[in-house]
């Protein structure tokens, strides 16, 4: 084995005795130096004492080997390997450090506040909408009268513009789609029909009054008439000429029923008492002397047409205030209706506030045609929170 130049000859044990060996031919060539001419031996004829040899890596091929002491001990220690430095070209480049990932904006730590305004603004919302609620309601006696809704007039006076057919429709044949909508409109219909068997009427000649258009316009001609005398909620009142407003107590419809009666009824607010002369300072009036009494052409009527005093009610069958005056103050006035006293009931349905009031005044009027206006007038308002929310 062969050894770095630069590196001594490693220190070999003692040879054994043994016996001289014969000397070598004069022209025997010497054995070269195993320093100057390597050799390469197998492993077998390697001396046992041989040191291990120190292979180059590519991390201390650098490193300058380092001497091996000897048995001599005056021999100086070794001198400290200098630093190992790395001069191999075939030691991969340091990686470049990767640029520095940008700084993501710390987390928001919740959702935005919302504005602290809309918190005030609702409940000023809604004592602004309760107070105008209260003023709509004072303004347009909502408690005891129905308002006409504005655009009612309009689309129901332009209604009997058109002349009726003579001749009663057919009602068209459903649809499959539409066959169950038109059962459940038909229920309106069928409950007039039990009212009307209730009364013995001519079911036959009830239906098909139903289905025709006169007595549809007897109801808006009715309307209509109201309209022009100022009728503008329900119920309102014409005792003669004196019109009234709501249902208002039995005791103001008597006073003023008595005042007419007298021989000289009253012509101005101030002749009547305290009580009777507060209705007509309130905004709107709720007693107003017109000029004359309306004509009453046309309505039912209960008692002497010709009697002194005629009340004409202009009334909505679903109406609830109307009602009211129905069971509360009509009760008391029975007695007094007769030869002295008339009531004539006008037509006045609110159908944009009540859907099925057109259907009640008409199936009211199908029954006056066989002389049970008044009995059917009873019933309906007698049965009102039945047929009042069945599809029409």
């Amino acid at each position: 084995m062969t050894h770095p130049p630069d590196e001594p000859d490693p220190v070999r044990p003692p040879e054994p005795d043994m016996p001289d060996a014969p000397a070598p031919e004069p022209d025997a060539p010497a054995a070269p130096e195993p320093a100057d001419t390597p050799v390469a031996s197998e492993p077998e004829d390697a001396p046992a004492t041989t040191p291990p040899v120190w292979p180059p890596s590519p991390s201390t091929a650098a490193i300058p080997p380092t001497p091996i002491a000897t048995e001599s001990s005056t021999a100086p220690p070794p001198a400290a390997p200098p630093p190992p430095v790395a001069t191999e070209p075939s030691a991969a480049p340091p990686i470049p450090p990767a640029p520095p990932s940008p700084t993501p904006p710390p987390p928001a730590s919740g959702r935005a506040r919302p504005p602290v305004w809309p918190y005030f603004l609702t409940p000023v919302a809604v004592l602004l909408g309760a107070a105008a609620v209260v003023l709509a309601i004072v303004l347009t006696d909502g408690d005891d009268a129905d308002p006409v809704p504005p655009p009612a007039p309009a689309t129901q006076a332009a209604t009997p513009a058109r002349e009726p057919d003579t001749a009663t429709p057919e009602p068209a044949a459903p649809t499959p789609e539409a066959a169950a909508p038109a059962e459940e409109a038909s229920a309106l219909l069928a409950a007039f029909d039990r009212y009307a068997d209730s009364l013995s009427l001519d079911l036959g000649q009830f239906r098909e009054c139903s289905l025709h258009p006169v007595p549809r316009k007897a109801v808006s001609d009715q309307l209509r008439q109201g309209l022009t005398l100022g009728v503008n909620g329900t119920p309102t009142f014409f005792v003669n000429n004196k019109r009234i407003v709501g249902a208002l107590p039995a005791d103001v419809f008597i006073a003023i029923i008595d005042a007419e009666l007298d021989g000289d009824p009253p012509t101005d607010i101030g002749a009547y008492p305290e009580e009777i002369r507060q209705l007509a300072t309130v905004i709107p009036p709720r007693l107003v002397i017109e000029d004359e009494r309306p004509d009453v052409g046309g309505a039912a009527i209960k008692g002497d047409p010709d009697a002194p005093v005629v009340i004409v009610e202009y009334s909505d069958f679903q109406c609830p205030f109307c009602r009211r005056w129905y069971t509360d103050v009509l009760p008391e006035l029975e007695g007094r209706i007769g030869a002295e006293v008339a009531l004539a009931f006008a037509h006045f349905p609110l159908s944009q506030i009540h859907a099925n009031a057109e259907a009640a005044h008409v199936a009211a009027e199908c029954a006056g045609e066989q002389g049970k206006f008044w009995e059917m007038h009873d019933l309906l308002f007698d049965r009102q929170w039945e047929w009042e929310r069945l599809r029409n």
